[in-house]
């Protein structure tokens, strides 16, 4: 049998059952992979025998899709550099399909042209992403991959990728490296089960705290008066409520005019302030906008200081971004630089402007991070490449840490792509994002409003339509609920005893002066604390764990 296993820790909880690898795995697909780190290996191959120098393979499946990690001993854009190829014989029938490295492979996936062939009898079809529901991730640079294909994905619109328990694998580089380096990995998807994720509501909590946001709208359509397309915008501002959002790709219009239309769509939730400095981003919010600046002339970076004193105790720096897109690897570098610096500048006397110690600070929208990874290191960790331009480097939080990074999920699901096109040639991709001062800020909860993988139950609740999303613009919305981190007192000391029933419950000791505690979730050791309530009690009911359950508890103390 296999039995949980539960860590107290001072405030924490841990319950982790040891992965086998006939379980399912729960991976969130967002391009960092410490949600593998005890998964066993498929497969290995030695260092410096090829390009992109494949090391090892890791295969899991949840509910709904198949996972891969890819770890290279090379950093390269996995749709841009090398002829990798992903070959899966789904079958585990060599004498069907495209004969190819020794496996009778169904699908033959080459990354850099972001194509392949299926194979099904005597016809074959080429296929993208769209046809396989595949998502790779980072967008960025990298050696460690993520790749994820649905289950039930039909390439050819009729027969399914994935017909049998068990399939075989390779991944290789014509006249690279290959791994394995002979054979092939075969790969059982097996039975299991996994807890579900938590369904993260848009919807208002009413609990005190700052929602921010931040949407690509695609060409302005936020002012697209079609009937559907301004219906769409509608119910996903009514769900999402923001206090204050970036809209990016607003390239005609002015900050009144967007005033003016989001009294059209939303006036319940006004009135508005709006600052646009910049050729296409503007920000809005329902907190007076006391002072503004554009960041880098040419560059579409504008920082705001909002007075959100009645939420947060204080301002709010907030940077509305949308760096270069696509090859233009130098100047994205030169975005991230100059962001940089506006931060250190903010931090410290001299430049533009000069921030009161402890002034929480985010960076939000579309950064476009589709080139080389140092961009993303320079947001987050404030590594400045150009120094000679851009001054020495200079950790953007005020306890001289990294920017944090929400990194949202879909309702209930674990994605985190926020571009998502079935038109492109490129794979959906994790473009949008919200970085944050953790020293001083706290997120609650954050999401993607990513309609079109809404259940019809989420939908009816959150006031939404399935298309909407899309209506819309090609990006998602993204969001998080912050609000001011203050001094706690002391951790309680948490125990878990079974009850009569034979439930468990997480219990704990009063703590003197508190008068309420927190209790917090989270489902992978790098996934972000989601707040469950806010109560005065000392316990809690546990779900019973499932095999293979992971799952994290905190308490914190509040008064």
């Amino acid at each position: 049998m296999n039995t949980a296993r539960f860590l107290l820790l001072a405030g924490a909880l841990l319950l982790l059952n040891p992965p086998s690898h006939a379980d399912w795995l729960r991976t969130v697909n967002d391009g960092f992979t410490a949600d593998w780190t005890d998964w066993p290996l498929s497969a290995s191959d030695p260092a410096g025998d090829g390009t992109p120098d494949l090391r090892s393979l890791q295969a899991a499946r949840d509910e709904s899709a198949l996972s891969f990690r890819l770890l290279c001993g090379t950093e390269f854009l996995l749709q841009d550099d090398y002829a990798l190829k992903m070959v899966l014989d789904t079958d585990c029938n060599p004498a069907t399909g495209t004969l190819t490295e020794g496996l009778g492979a169904e699908l033959v996936w080459t990354f850099n042209s972001k194509s392949g062939i299926y194979r099904s009898g005597a016809t074959s079809t080429t296929v993208h992403h769209d046809d396989l529901a595949l998502r790779a991730l980072p967008a960025w640079s990298q050696s460690d991959f993520e790749i994820r294909l649905d289950l039930g994905a039909r390439p050819d619109g009729s027969h399914l990728l994935f017909p049998m328990d068990s399939l075989r694998v390779v991944f290789y580089t014509p006249g690279g490296d290959r791994l394995p380096g002979t054979g092939f990995v075969t790969v059982q998807l097996g039975t299991g089960s996994l807890p579900a994720l938590p369904v993260t509501s848009p919807l208002r909590p009413g609990d005190g705290s700052l929602r921010i946001a931040a949407w690509n709208v695609l060409y302005g359509n936020i002012f697209n008066t079609a009937a559907a397309t301004t219906a769409a915008y509608d119910r996903i501002l009514t769900a999402l409520a923001p206090d204050v959002i970036s809209f990016e790709e607003i390239w005609d219009q002015s900050a009144a005019q967007l005033q003016t239309r989001l009294g059209q769509l939303v006036p319940e939730l006004g009135p508005w302030t709006a600052v646009k400095l910049d050729s296409g981003n503007i920000i809005a919010a329902r907190y007076p906008i006391r002072q503004s600046w554009l960041v880098q002339s040419g560059y579409r970076e504008t920082a705001a200081l909002i007075d959100v004193s009645a939420v947060l105790g204080d301002s709010l720096l907030f940077i509305a971004n949308h760096l270069r897109c696509c090859t233009a690897d130098a100047q994205r570098q030169d975005e991230a630089d100059g962001l940089i610096q506006f931060l250190h500048n903010a931090r410290n006397v001299g430049g533009a402007i000069t921030l009161r110690a402890g002034t929480p600070m985010v960076l939000a929208g579309d950064f476009n991070l589709v080139g080389e990874r140092q961009q993303y290191v320079t947001l987050t960790t404030g590594d400045i490449v150009d120094n000679a331009s851009y001054g020495p480097d200079s950790p953007p939080d005020w306890d001289g840490s990294a920017l944090a990074d929400l990194t949202p999920l879909f309702p209930g699901l674990p994605e985190s792509a926020t571009w998502w096109d079935n038109g492109s040639t490129f794979s959906p991709g994790r473009l949008d994002l919200i970085l944050y001062t953790d020293s001083v800020l706290e997120n609650l909860r954050s999401g993607i409003v990513a309609t079109p993988f809404l259940t019809a139950t989420q939908l009816s609740d959150w006031g939404l339509q399935s298309g909407d999303a899309w209506t819309a613009s090609d990006h998602f919305a993204v969001w998080g609920d912050f609000r001011r981190l203050v001094t706690t007192l002391d951790p309680p000391a948490l125990r878990i005893e079974r009850q009569a029933n034979g439930s468990l419950s997480l219990l704990w000791d009063p703590v003197s002066g508190a008068t309420n505690y927190r209790l917090e979730q989270r489902l992978s050791l790098d996934a972000p604390w989601i707040s469950l309530w806010v109560q005065s009690t000392v316990g809690w009911s546990l779900p019973s764990p499932n095999t293979n359950d992971l799952r994290l508890y905190r308490v914190i103390a509040l008064n």
